[in-house]
């Protein structure tokens, strides 16, 4: 976005129009480009959308000048979201094999034995694989819709997650290495966001 130079035309160098503009410290958006030797390169302010399509209100940090740049960086800086790895789970579904859960939701364990899955917990019988499959596909590579940023862990408890509805404890194997490991992962899953079926689940993966 921005590989060339940033260009535009000046519309204010008033300090009191920063706000007008959302080019003020508690409007705007913060980017800061850092190159070699932790040297500043680029320290902008990021505005509101000028009026014309692909257009933005920019000021640089240490200078009065509001320049309505022929870009569009309201949306790439203000939606950092886009950038953050979504990836939960990443696994092969052939890798897995086995499933706990316990929690107020269910309690139940699945383990694959040779190419076939057992149901061990509650009672022990044979798994039904039209349920199996999608559920190790989902599981191997879930991704986040989106983010919900904790400033204390006592917020945990409103989504479910202190304690969990249900815990997951994901057996699978780890063929990075020779021979391949055995790995579990845990994966906490609390309420889910809203009423209504189809809604998304608050989850947090335990490290």
């Amino acid at each position: 976005t921005l590989s060339g130079k940033l260009e535009g035309e000046v519309v204010s160098t008033n300090p009191d129009s920063y706000a007008d503009y959302a080019v003020d410290e508690k409007g705007g958006t913060r980017v800061r480009f850092v190159g070699a030797g932790n040297k500043t390169l680029v320290d902008l302010i990021i505005g509101k959308e000028g009026p014309a399509s692909f257009s933005t209100y920019v000021r640089k940090a240490d200078d009065k000048q509001i320049v309505n740049a022929h870009k569009s960086l309201s949306y790439v800086f203000k939606k950092p979201e886009g950038w953050r790895d979504r990836v939960i789970l990443n696994f092969g579904s052939d890798t897995i094999t086995a499933v706990k859960a316990e929690g107020t939701s269910a309690t139940w364990n699945l383990v694959k034995q040779g190419d076939t899955w057992k149901v061990m917990e509650p009672v022990e019988r044979e798994a039904q694989m039209g349920k199996v499959t999608p559920l190790l596909s989902t599981l191997a590579s879930l991704r986040a819709t989106e983010f919900v940023d904790l400033e204390t862990t006592d917020a945990l408890a409103e989504f479910g997650l202190d304690p969990p509805r249900q815990k997951l404890t994901i057996t699978h194997e780890d063929r990075s290495t020779s021979p391949a490991k055995s790995v579990n992962t845990i994966l906490l899953i609390g309420n889910p966001r809203g009423e209504g079926a189809g809604n998304p689940y608050y989850v947090k993966r335990v490290e």
